[in-house]
């Protein structure tokens, strides 16, 4: 394959990304390139802000992947900064912190956001906070780095879930995204990733696609077929795309299901506190609210494994097991009540 990959692959995932109508996409102002998977992409745009645009400072999420810094400083990022995203007391997104500290970052800037089911916290943005954060960043000149590795499993809805990075195109902000179909295609193995850009003109994308392909070239060379056909066949059949949609409406409809279950059984067992936040969290990821202290105490008695920031896949709930792991919940708050119990929400 060319170092960009196969070329029906990188069509087809920027319409998955931004839509077939979107003007960007038909004004030649977006295009992809196929990567290593999600963690190439990363790379690849890190290096192209760092050695082309003179960017070393990168601003995100209190609660984010650790291979996010990593990658980034691997590529050149010097300057790292968080912005404030989880108020653990209410456990959801804290708009206006993370607004604020938008606000306050330098102009230039690289904003890294994840475009849905939020990695760990499950705490999304509603439209109306993509509106404002959109503002901001285009007010100050930020750069938006949006990483894609659950389109799909949290609305249920591939397009509805693209909501954040269409809005941002469409108001002429130029973005990168990385993205990854491991999971929404079922490709593990297969390493089948893409960045894609979003610029203000197509007479940039010429000298843009230049730069990345001195980056490419001495990074792999080439990114594997395999895995990209399959994607590419796919999107571009209207049956297998209505099938494969109808799968992730499926998928995103169980993972739903399960927080229902796992909030109804911790409240029928009157577990301390309150878990309206089980269901108000998105996507496989939620943050229960244990410390670390009661994260121990549900793996050595119980046999559960959590984050230490108590946090854990709603994937790995089922019928069979759910009320296993909230009698596990219910019974360490027992033993070792909460630092702080939230009121009850009427």
């Amino acid at each position: 394959l060319h170092p960009f990959g196969y070329e029906n692959f990188c069509e087809e995932v920027v319409k998955m990304l931004l839509g077939s109508d979107h003007p960007a996409r038909i004004e030649n102002c977006a295009f992809a390139i196929q990567t290593i998977s999600g963690t190439a992409a990363l790379r690849i745009g890190a290096e192209f802000l760092v050695n082309e645009l003179g960017r070393t400072r990168i601003y995100g999420a209190e609660q984010q992947p650790e291979y996010v810094a990593a990658i980034f400083s691997k590529a050149g990022f010097t300057e790292f900064y968080e912005y404030h995203y989880f108020n653990r007391y209410t456990l959801s997104l804290d708009i206006d912190a993370m607004l604020k500290d938008l606000c306050e970052a330098q102009e230039g800037s690289v904003i890294f956001l994840q475009l849905c089911g939020h990695n760990p916290t499950g705490c999304d943005p509603t439209l109306t906070d993509w509106e404002r954060i959109a503002t901001i960043i285009g007010k100050r000149r930020l750069i938006p780095f949006f990483n894609s590795s659950f389109q799909g499993f949290v609305s249920g809805d591939i397009d509805i879930d693209a909501w954040s990075v269409r809005h941002f195109a469409s108001r002429g902000i130029e973005l990168f995204c990385a993205q990854t179909f491991s999971t929404n295609f079922s490709l593990y193995s297969e390493r089948v990733g893409a960045l894609t850009i979003v610029l203000s003109s197509p007479h940039k994308v010429n000298a843009v696609k230049s730069h990345l392909l001195n980056t490419v070239i001495p990074m792999y060379g080439s990114p594997p077929s395999h895995g990209a056909r399959v994607v590419a066949f796919i999107l571009g059949n209207r049956t297998l795309n209505d099938s494969l949609r109808e799968t992730i409406a499926s998928i995103a409809s169980r993972l739903k299901q399960m927080r229902q279950y796992l909030r109804e059984e911790l409240e029928r067992l009157g577990a301390p506190g309150t878990w309206v936040h089980i269901t108000a969290q998105v996507g496989n990821f939620c943050f229960t609210g244990f410390n670390d202290v009661q994260v121990q105490h549900m793996r050595k008695q119980h046999h559960i494994y959590m984050l230490n920031s108590g946090g854990m896949t709603i994937s790995g709930i089922n019928p069979d097991n759910v009320q296993y792991v909230a009698k596990a919940m219910n019974r360490t708050l027992q033993v070792i009540p909460p630092n702080y119990i939230r009121k009850k929400s009427t």
